[in-house]
């Protein structure tokens, strides 16, 4: 699927979440480096403006989303080639177009789960499968961390939310606040997330 197509757009609750988390793992491995796997300009925008902690330079598919992010401040931005070595990749809804993964130290994936609930609702526009991503990483790199995104217990608290909307204020707040504090989850429905972050370590590569 091209991220062009997403069912969502690049400020909602959606990218801002999973993006927050996806930027966490790479800084906690300290990457010089990192190339971001995109085709959207927009959500490319939204992750290099979680970056501006990286020393080096980050990488974008293509001159043509490169242009119009070198207007953020305190980061370098480069269109990347065949020859480029990167310290860490991040794949922003595209990890389906690569057969394997790159051989940067760490890669970590934001992926749409097409076992989710969502798929009801966007039939045509949900096409990775989470746990197809963690297998796909898994053939390089040693896997640290799955993060599931707007889990099935999520969606109970947040549907409680809303049905107390109109009937309990108290309520309505008290279970939107349980929702937003289950919005990651690493318990193992993990994988029924809408979005699933998950992050990997070069085999043989020291953690930070």
């Amino acid at each position: 699927m091209s991220s062009k197509n997403l069912p969502f757009n690049a400020i909602g609750m959606e990218v801002r979440y999973s993006f927050d988390m996806a930027c966490l793992l790479l800084y906690q491995q300290r990457p010089e480096n990192v190339r971001i796997y995109c085709d959207n300009s927009d959500l490319a925008r939204a992750a290099v403006r979680r970056l501006g902690w990286v020393p080096g330079t980050i990488y974008v598919d293509s001159e043509l989303i490169a242009v119009p992010l070198r207007d953020i401040p305190n980061v370098s931005i480069e269109a990347a080639d065949n020859a480029t070595i990167v310290d860490a990749a991040l794949f922003l809804f595209t990890r389906e177009q690569y057969d394997a993964p790159p051989s940067a130290k760490t890669v970590v994936t934001v992926v749409d789960n097409r076992l989710s609930y969502k798929q009801l609702l966007y039939r045509k526009q949900v096409y990775d499968v989470s746990l197809s991503a963690a297998r796909w990483l898994e053939e390089t790199h040693t896997i640290t961390r799955r993060v599931g995104l707007f889990t099935p217990p999520f969606l109970y608290k947040w549907t409680l939310a809303q049905y107390f909307d109109k009937r309990d204020s108290g309520q309505h707040f008290q279970w939107g606040q349980r929702a937003m504090d289950s919005i990651y989850s690493e318990s193992p429905l993990w994988w029924t997330g809408y979005l699933s972050v998950i992050c990997g370590v070069q085999r043989g590569v020291q953690q930070s």
